[in-house]
């Protein structure tokens, strides 16, 4: 790659300088055209224009470095934003509800991906055991369900500010809603990262860092499977697609229990 850039850049300096010598031998026969004049005058700002972008691109770090630099540089960000919601939605330390969970039947706390909790406890207490978890190494994965108004969204705030507060993986909140599970879920959350963070764009480049990000950095917490258009077919995929990766998946009770009825390992409040 280096050495194609480089011999773009070494390519656009030829002609460059060739345009210039053409013009200075022109220019003492005078013997200037000018169709060749107008011509020259449009193509070298594109020529110019080009050799920026390569200049630009040569000083880009590998994308997996800047996918790393990125998590880090985000978290906080995540932090200010999220800590700012608790405020209006009554969860700041003291005047949040004294919500409780309980593990649903079938429930292993013990499983590999699990984090060891206890069979109930508050929301503060999930929220710590999952950040201490992640900050130990492990890599949970962990599913809400509950009623409308259950304490669902509360959750996942909670675990937001916790995990960007620990600054292991950066946890990124994404609306199930508009996934079709049709569609790779790491494709999805791959689109979704630039309107969620807009320092990503979406030249190549972005998409190399966006999807290692995706794939190596977040801690995705994915709301709303009972807002997804067939919700079993969304949980195998889910569960497919994230072998051996951490997630967070919330649900309403009766839908998941539709879509599980399979069976598995989950959290219900």
């Amino acid at each position: 790659m280096r050495l194609r850039r480089r011999g773009v850049v070494i390519g656009i300096y030829a002609v460059l300088i060739a345009i210039l010598i053409g013009v200075i031998v022109a220019a003492s026969f005078d013997a200037l055209d000018p169709q060749w004049v107008a011509a020259a005058s449009a193509g070298v700002p594109i020529l110019i224009a080009l050799l920026a972008s390569s200049q630009r691109e040569a000083t880009w770090r590998a994308p997996q470095d800047q996918a790393q630099e990125l998590a880090r540089q985000l978290a906080p960000q995540v932090l200010d934003e999220w800590a700012a919601e608790m405020p209006s939605r009554g969860l700041e330390p003291g005047r949040r509800m004294d919500l409780r969970w309980r593990l649903a039947v079938g429930s292993n706390p013990d499983a590999e991906l699990a984090v060891g909790l206890a069979d109930e406890g508050t929301l503060d207490q999930l929220t710590d055991r999952v950040g201490r978890g992640m900050t130990n190494g492990s890599l949970p994965r962990l599913v809400v369900t509950g009623e409308m108004g259950g304490g669902k969204t509360a959750a996942c705030i909670l675990l937001l500010v916790e995990l960007a507060e620990r600054h292991t993986r950066l946890p990124v909140l994404f609306q199930l809603a508009t996934w079709d599970p049709g569609t790779s879920l790491q494709a999805w959350m791959v689109s979704q990262m630039p309107d969620i963070f807009p320092v990503l764009g979406r030249s190549r480049y972005d998409r190399q860092v966006a999807a290692i990000l995706a794939s190596r950095h977040i801690m995705p917490i994915l709301d709303g499977l009972d807002e997804v258009r067939e919700p079993a077919a969304a949980l195998r995929a889910i569960d497919d697609q994230m072998g051996g990766r951490p997630f967070v998946l919330t649900c309403r009770s009766a839908e998941f229990a539709r879509a599980n009825a399979g069976g598995g390992c989950f959290i219900r409040r």
